[in-house]
């Protein structure tokens, strides 16, 4: 299921974290630039980076600088725990971040596979495949000023654990909506500053075109995994 939770963070708030990121940006010049620019210590970026090579993965997240605020963590936890019984974040993993997408950013259909991939067991022991976990869920939370839209197609939803055939291939990375498969009429959400996409389970998705009031799109960008009461925050 994809919900939108409207102003899940306040204006107030947006504003801070999009000054703490601007604050940060020399810190975290990590990354390679691209038009989809990513701030924080992302473990994910790392495994990307080295081909999901676990421990050159660890060593580049061990000397790249992190979101060291006790305050933004915080405001995480006590916004999350609104809709979770128990929030944490996983050690040893990064937690949520920023993402900057530009105007001329290309929007990339995608599902979000790359989560089967985290190298869970080194924080659950006992983690053997995708059904340890209850849930399986990404969310984005948007700071910036502007009318953003995201796509998806719902006849594409699963759950991780299935982990089915794409309805196309061709789709999967597809720039554009050019394609001649049956997949034709997709459901657009429109979502604004403070506001969060909630996607539970598996979607052929998409960043969509969008008009800007500012020129960046700034969002702060997450996954969650739930066992039992615990819902686990990391990026």
């Amino acid at each position: 299921m994809i919900k939108v939770y409207k102003n899940f963070l306040s204006e107030i708030e947006c504003h801070k974290l999009m000054a703490f990121v601007n604050e940060n940006i020399d810190a975290w010049k990590d990354y390679p630039d691209s038009n989809i620019k990513v701030y924080g210590n992302s473990y994910f970026r790392h495994l990307l980076e080295t081909g999901f090579d676990e421990s050159a993965a660890g060593k580049l997240y061990s000397e790249t600088a992190g979101i060291d605020s006790e305050e933004y963590r915080e405001l995480l936890l006590s916004k999350f725990s609104a809709l979770y019984k128990e929030v944490s974040f996983i050690d040893g993993f990064s937690i949520p971040g920023f993402q900057i997408v530009e105007q001329e950013t290309p929007r990339v259909w995608h599902y979000d596979d790359e989560k089967l991939r985290y190298p869970y067991k080194t924080a659950f022991s006992d983690y053997d495949n995708s059904r340890y976990f209850d849930r399986w869920i990404t969310f984005t939370i948007m700071l910036s000023d502007g009318d953003f839209q995201y796509d998806y197609y719902s006849e594409t939803e699963s759950v991780y654990s299935e982990h089915p055939e794409y309805y196309c291939r061709k789709h999967h990375g597809l720039i554009g909506d050019s394609c001649n498969c049956d997949l034709k009429e997709y459901a657009t959400i429109k979502y604004s500053v403070g506001d969060m996409i909630h996607a539970d389970g598996r979607y052929l998705h998409r960043v969509g075109q969008s008009s800007y009031t500012n020129d960046k799109r700034i969002t702060i960008q997450g996954h969650i995994v739930t066992k039992g009461s615990v819902a686990y925050m990391y990026w």
